[in-house]
This record gives C-alpha cells, structure tokens and sequence, in this order.
C-alpha cells in the first residue's frame, strides 16, 4: 500500500465515483480501478460496492478509507512543515527593540526560537520607539518591540501591531515621598512633580507625558 492508493479510495469515496474522481485527480479511470484492485487484493478486503448511487463504500471499507484519509492530512500537514522550514531556514530576521523590553523580553524569546530554528540569523539592536518607527517605514528591520502609547500613530502608518503583553502604568517614587504610601493615586495627584522618562525628546513618552498634562494641569 501506498499514499496514492489511499489517495485514490479516499476521493472515490468523497465522490462516489470512479469516473470522478479519476478526473479530480488527473489520471485514468483504469489506473485507479487498477490502483484500488491492487490494494483490495493486498487487504483482502472488498473496499467499495456499486450500486444505484454509485460506488459506496462497503462495510470493512468504512474504517480503512477514515484512516487513510487522516493519513493523507498529516502528510499535507508535514509538507506545509517543511515549506515553513524552508522558508526561514537560512533568512536573516532583524529586530529593534526600545530600552527596558530589548533586556527583558528578548533574551528567552530569542533562546527559544533559536532551538526550532538554529540556523536563522537574528540581528537585534537597541532603538528609540520613534527611531523604531522610521526603521520600519525604510525597511531597515523586520520587528519592532515597543509600548505603544499611541497606537493612532502607528494605525495612520500602516503598521502591522500584535500586542505582546499588555500591563498598567506604575509610577515610583521615594520612599520620602508624600504620596509614596497612597494605595491609589490619580493624575492630579503627580501635578508638579518631575518625571524620570528615557531621554530622547522624540519618544513616544513625550506623548504619554501630554496626555498626562491635560488632567493634571
């Protein structure tokens, strides 16, 4: 027996023909009659009857044509398993990450893909989340990992966004300071207090700092 045998009494049996499926398949209506014959003999089993309705499956078919079906989809699955594979087999994938995620989400996700996938280069670097951006805009990398405080940015942009992980804002303070044992604070509550933020004026922090500005102001 063999995958196409089963490919064979698989689709005479979806299409109750002999005529049909030869067509379906691109071969003759004697080679699958010759095909099926050759299997029936090797299982000594009749695997289809005719009848007014067709060609049926017969009674001990019934289960040998369920199983050479669910062979037929694990070897497409495999297939399209290597077609992945081959894909990215010797590709070079470059990613950007802003601080603070490029240490601490990186490093395992990078461990991990590199098990499946060993021979993939992959290029990682440190950016600012603007400069992520415009590196994506030219090409220059294939990911960017970033917090997006304003995702209208980057929807205006064409951008494609798969949120890693989503979490609240945390403001830290002194121990000294006068709202350091509130359980619960809100924006007017950090009104004239200085902010401690990643220093490029071009991030995207600008932005959750004016957001900020329109409560507690």
């Amino acid at each position: 027996m063999n995958i196409e045998q089963f490919t064979h009494i698989v689709e005479v049996a979806r299409t109750k023909s002999f005529f049909t499926a030869a067509k379906n398949l691109h071969v003759t209506q004697s080679a699958i009659s010759r095909s099926i014959g050759n299997l029936e003999n090797e299982l000594g089993i009749k695997l289809f009857n005719r009848s007014r309705n067709g060609t049926v499956v017969s009674e001990e078919g019934e289960s040998i044509i369920k199983k050479a079906n669910e062979i037929l989809i694990k070897v497409q699955e495999i297939k399209e398993d290597v077609l992945v594979h081959k894909a990215v087999l010797h590709d070079e994938i470059r990613i950007a990450a802003s601080p603070g995620l490029f240490s601490s989400i990186l490093p395992k996700t990078i461990a991990s893909f590199n098990k499946d996938f060993p021979y993939v280069k992959i290029q990682v670097m440190e950016r600012s989340n603007q400069d992520i951006q415009e590196d994506l805009l030219k090409n220059k990398i294939d990911f960017g990992i970033l917090p997006i405080v304003y995702p209208k940015i980057w929807i205006e942009n064409e951008f494609i966004i798969d949120p890693l992980t989503q979490t609240n804002l945390k403001v830290i303070v002194s121990k000294d300071s006068p709202i350091a044992n509130r359980k619960m604070i809100t924006p007017y509550d950090l009104n004239n207090h200085p902010f401690v933020l990643y220093n490029d004026n071009r991030d995207i922090y600008k932005a959750l700092l004016n957001d900020l500005n329109k409560y507690i102001t």
